[in-house]
């Protein structure tokens, strides 16, 4: 019986400690596999492994001077026993707090940025992470939270990214909002299931493909809106631009260089105070930066106006059919009481401003609105972007007479106006020239 005892007590003692030597073999193995490559390639404050279940913790991890800026509270390893016999351990990954900081010379030097581990990782979560890329573009997000996983050469990734800030090179306002991203993807290339934004004066629905990975292109399509201030100063239109646009297209990022193409309509447009009523229209911008866009706005009152502009780096040409020139005069600065559209075209560059056109108005009708009077005549105005105005006209009529007219305008100081012609209504044509010089 006493024999019995002691062989059931081995049995037992054995049980219990196997596990436990085997706890301390698995313990080994991951610090030998792990430690060494951890730290070469970062700094930590310690690991620390849980046998049960198989846990292993890096704590206060942070990049090497050198390496592109990556720090995290912690990063917990889940390994499941049946992996350690496996050829191919897969575990699942925890990063809590990651803070990972990325310059444009990082991306430019052509060197993957990589870190390698003694597992394969099957999936993992991300909490609370923190996003920063500086270059000619600038990124930061806050509060990235990510699931992922991996299966063979197949992955998806899930995020939510409470604050994203967007700063481009040369636009004043950045974009600001909540984003979403669904990801699949395998074999370089990867499918955008889901990409949507939303903040003040913004929002984005887009899906599309991702392919490379040395030279990745972008491929997106689907609706959008913007403040119409951040479209024109993105695309560098001339006048003050305020309202909403709305739309939907295309957008392609190849090598660094963005293309756009998308149609476009707004109820809430204004360039320079003044409101443009309904407006459609079409902007297309080529990857060489080479751009066009194409609008039509109705008044309220029915009027009709269209605008067609092409640019190209410092360079704006257009022509114009029925357009109010007072979004162009309240830039300049100059009174103008004049109720009449213009044809035409224009050019400009470097900020100075050069118009050929023609008013077509019918100046034998009544005058219908007070101080605002009606033209019919070709005319230039010149502007050097600043303070000197030049207008000329070889014939110009109105209702008060037919004339010539030379004006040269030095914005706060002279206004040098001179008309010859016939004057049909001296009081008119005297409150047409103190409403100029007011």
């Amino acid at each position: 019986m006493k024999k019995k005892t002691l062989v059931l007590i081995a049995i037992l003692s054995g049980l219990i400690l196997l596990p436990l030597a085997a706890g301390v073999v698995v313990r080994n193995i991951i610090l030998r596999q792990v430690k060494g490559q951890v730290e070469a390639q970062f700094e930590f404050r310690r690991i620390k492994v849980s046998v049960f279940p198989p846990l292993l913790v890096i704590e206060d991890i942070r990049s090497k001077p050198g390496a592109p800026n990556f720090s995290a509270g912690s990063i917990s390893v889940s390994l499941p026993l049946r992996s350690l016999l496996s050829a191919e351990r897969r575990v699942s990954l925890a990063v809590d707090r990651p803070v990972f900081r990325l310059s444009e010379s990082d991306v430019s030097s052509g060197q993957p940025i990589q870190v390698e581990i003694p597992f394969a990782v099957e999936r993992g979560v991300i909490h609370e992470g923190e996003f920063y890329y500086r270059g000619d573009v600038r990124v930061r997000a806050r509060g990235v939270n990510a699931t992922f996983s991996w299966e063979k050469d197949r992955y998806s990734v899930q995020t939510r990214v409470r604050e994203a800030v967007v700063f481009v090179p040369e636009v004043e306002e950045p974009l600001k909002g909540f984003l979403r991203l669904s990801l699949e993807g395998g074999r370089g290339a990867a499918r955008v299931k889901r990409l949507t934004a939303s903040g003040p004066g913004l929002y984005l629905r887009l899906t599309g493909n991702l392919e490379g990975t040395e030279k990745p292109s972008l491929s997106l399509t689907g609706d959008f809106s913007l403040k119409a201030s951040w479209l024109a100063d993105y695309l560098d239109l001339p006048f003050s631009w305020e309202g909403d646009v709305r739309g939907s297209g295309r957008v392609a990022v190849r090598e660094g260089r963005l293309g756009l193409t998308a149609d476009v309509d707004s109820r809430s447009l204004s360039a320079n105070r003044v409101p443009l009523g309904s407006v459609r229209g079409r902007v297309d911008v080529k990857e060489s930066g080479e751009g066009r866009v194409d609008l039509t706005a109705v008044s309220r009152a029915g009027l009709r106006q269209d605008l067609r502009l092409s640019f190209l780096g410092t360079r704006v040409e257009g022509r114009v059919e029925n357009i109010l020139l007072d979004p162009v005069m309240r830039d300049i600065e100059l009174p103008w009481p004049v109720r009449s559209t213009a044809w035409g075209r224009f050019a400009l560059v470097d900020s100075q401003l050069e118009v050929e056109a023609e008013f077509r108005d019918d100046v034998s009708a009544p005058v219908s609105e007070a101080d605002r009077f009606p033209l019919r005549g070709a005319f230039n105005l010149n502007w050097d972007g600043q303070d000197r105005v030049r207008f000329r006209s070889r014939e110009v009529e109105s209702t008060f007479g037919r004339m010539a007219v030379e004006a040269d305008l030095d914005i706060g100081r002279t206004f040098d106006m001179r008309l010859s012609g016939q004057v049909k209504d001296v009081k008119l044509a005297r409150r047409f020239t103190s409403l100029i010089l007011d």
